[in-house]
Order: C-alpha cells, then sequence, then structure tokens
C-alpha cells in the first residue's frame, strides 16, 4: 500500500485519502495548514487567495474619475457596465442654449485686479475700441473674452449692437445680447473701416496690444479666447486666430468672401464658418471655395458629420482632420446672418466644444 504522504500533494486528494488509509492529527493539521498558507501544487499554480489590491485601487480610481493604470485589460468594463463617454463634438444641437460653463478656467494675470463694469471706450495705438463687461464683474471671476470685429466701412461699436455717430444696427452679431454677463467682449476698430491683415499690418499690432492689455488688467480664461466678426470682420477674426493662435483658441466668421486669412494662416486652426445659400453679398461659390481652403489648411479630408441645426445645413469637419476640427454652415437665405442669436448659440456650442491645448 502506498504511503499516506503521497497524498499530500494536495490538499482535497491528502483528505479523500485519510478518509481511505486513516490519517494522524498531526499529519491532517500539518495539511490544513498548509492549504490556508497556499502550498504550490504540482502544476506549479497557487492555492492562496487571488491579491485583489490592484484591481480594486483601479476601480477605485475609475469611481473617482480617473483612469486605470498601464497594463490593465483595455477591453475590460468596471463592474456597472461600460463606461460612458465623452459626448463628440456634434452630440448637442447645434441651436441649443449655449453653455458657457466648461473645463475649469485659466486665469489671466489680471484676476483680482478691480475693473469697471459696463462700457469702456478709448484708443490703442491710434485705434478706436470698445470694451464691454458684465453688469456686476467679479475680479475674481475668470470670464471668456471674444475679440469681435466690424463689417466693412464700420466702426468698433457696430458689432456689439451699441449705437454710436449713426452706426449700422443691423450689424450686430448677438453675442453680448445673447451671452449677456457670461462674457467679456471686446471691438477694435480697423484702419478707415476696414481691415489689412499683412503680417506686420498697424491692425493686427491693435488688436494684440488691446489683447495683452486686457489680460493684465481682467480677469480672463485664457483657455477661451476666441475671434468673431462678419464680412471684412471675419476675415480679420480669421487672421488674428492665425496670427495669434497661441492666444486665440478659435474663430467664428459670418458672410466673409476673403480666402486669403485662410490661405496664409500656415497652421490648422478651429474654425466656424456660416454663410448663406442664397447671397446677395457673397457669391455661393466664394463660400465653397473657403471651407475648401480651411479642409485643406486644416489636413482634413472630405468626410463631413451633419451637425443637427433646426434653419440650414452645418457640417462638422472633426475625426478626419490632423488637429483642429471646423464647423460649415449653409442657412437657406439671401441674408448672411438672418437670426443673429442663433448664430452665436452654434458658434457658441462649437467653441464649448472645443478640446483644451
Amino acid at each position: 500500500m502506498a504511503s499516506p504522504t503521497l497524498c499530500g500533494l494536495n490538499v482535497r486528494v491528502f483528505l479523500a485519502c485519510c478518509a481511505l488509509w486513516g490519517c494522524t492529527a498531526g499529519q491532517g493539521s500539518q495539511s490544513d495548514e498548509d492549504g490556508e498558507d497556499g502550498e504550490d501544487g504540482e502544476d506549479g499554480e497557487t492555492n492562496a487567495p487571488i491579491d485583489n489590491h490592484n484591481d480594486n485601487d483601479a476601480k477605485a480610481n475609475e469611481a473617482a474619475g480617473g483612469t486605470a493604470p498601464i497594463g490593465r485589460d483595455a477591453g475590460a468594463l468596471p463592474p456597472d457596465g461600460p463606461p460612458v463617454p465623452t459626448p463628440p463634438i456634434d452630440a448637442a444641437r447645434a441651436d441649443a442654449k449655449p453653455d458657457v460653463s466648461t473645463s475649469p478656467p485659466l486665469a489671466s494675470v489680471g484676476c483680482g485686479l478691480p475693473g469697471a463694469s459696463g462700457i469702456v471706450a478709448g484708443q490703442v495705438m491710434g485705434h478706436g475700441f470698445v470694451d464691454v463687461f458684465p453688469a456686476a464683474y467679479d475680479q475674481r471671476n475668470a470670464y471668456p473674452l471674444l475679440l469681435v470685429f466690424h463689417s466693412g466701412n464700420g466702426q468698433e461699436y457696430e458689432p456689439l449692437g451699441l449705437p454710436n455717430n449713426g452706426s449700422r444696427s443691423n450689424l450686430n452679431l448677438g453675442f453680448t445680447d445673447t451671452l449677456g454677463n457670461d462674457i467679456i467682449a471686446a471691438s477694435v476698430a480697423g484702419t478707415d473701416g476696414n481691415y489689412d491683415i499683412r503680417a506686420g499690418s498697424a491692425d493686427l499690432a491693435a488688436a494684440d496690444a488691446h489683447l495683452s492689455d486686457l489680460l493684465v488688467k481682467r480677469c480672463i480664461d485664457l483657455s477661451r479666447i476666441y475671434a468673431v466678426g462678419r464680412g471684412a470682420g471675419g476675415k480679420m477674426a480669421t487672421a488674428v486666430a492665425c496670427r495669434l493662435r497661441s492666444r486665440v483658441r478659435a474663430f467664428a466668421r459670418i458672410g466673409s468672401p476673403d480666402v486669403s486669412a485662410i490661405a496664409s494662416c500656415g497652421a490648422p486652426v478651429a474654425g466656424f464658418i456660416q454663410a448663406a445659400m442664397n447671397s446677395a453679398e457673397v457669391d455661393p461659390q466664394r463660400n465653397v471655395m473657403i471651407a475648401e481652403a480651411l479642409r485643406q489648411n486644416n489636413g482634413c479630408t472630405s468626410a463631413t458629420t451633419s451637425w443637427p441645426t433646426t434653419n440650414g445645413m452645418c457640417q462638422l469637419y472633426s475625426t478626419s482632420c490632423v488637429s483642429e476640427p471646423f464647423v460649415n454652415c449653409i442657412t437657406p437665405t439671401s441674408v448672411e446672418n438672418p437670426n443673429p442669436a442663433e448664430t452665436v448659440q452654434r458658434a457658441w456650442r462649437f467653441f464649448g466644444a472645443l478640446p483644451g491645448r
């Protein structure tokens, strides 16, 4: 008969052997202790409990909003089901209510300094400017900043909807009306009512200087500075977003026929374009050229995603682009900006969905 000690290779087998041949109390006690300690069996596997500390730490980290550590199975799902993906840039309606509370602000050096509320006007490098601050401006709150540029033969008051010296109220872009006390808006006039976007121009220098001044005197979210404009102002907004790319996150242009600002950009830039299908101001074919120029500038393929909207058609170029997305919206009208509030909502949705950089 084989020795009972040969069954000690496995606890279950050993106990079965004990039932057949009988074991001493000492042998059984030693076998139980070996089993609890996780003695290795014949195949080299251990019977010790699996250490779940690392796995539990990873789950706790995920529950707190973190990510699983490197080496964790990328295909594994957390116990409460698949993770909820971050909404894509086109998940919300383009004309839904704007949301100005996105990522935590990156405060400018001007935060904490007292400043006036309401309208402030003046001169920068011989160019007139007008700024609109929230009615209850709070120097502790970092606000998004809009650099707003006027149409051709215009003045700094017009795109902000502020009547002054016979300014044309119909050229109000509606950003201050729609977004109200949630933003700071600044408008700098161009030379003789228009803008020169050539490198080193006085107009670009004035816009740059005014932006720099605002950053040191006012509380601004450095990650949410945008340039917007219509007509000649759209050209300028595009040029500012390109030339001051390290500080200006994106542009929005409305009914602007200019292609040169995009052609000379030199780097991908996030942008929002709105044009009219039957425009009396801009040749519709020109709008096609503008979208194509930006597509090529941003390294996008021709693939697009429809952007939900109630009026017109918006196409999003995003996942196919090298780095920066853009939206091209065409309204079925002869007027470039038939509903300023709707345009603002679309542009602001696009701005708010942009990733940081």
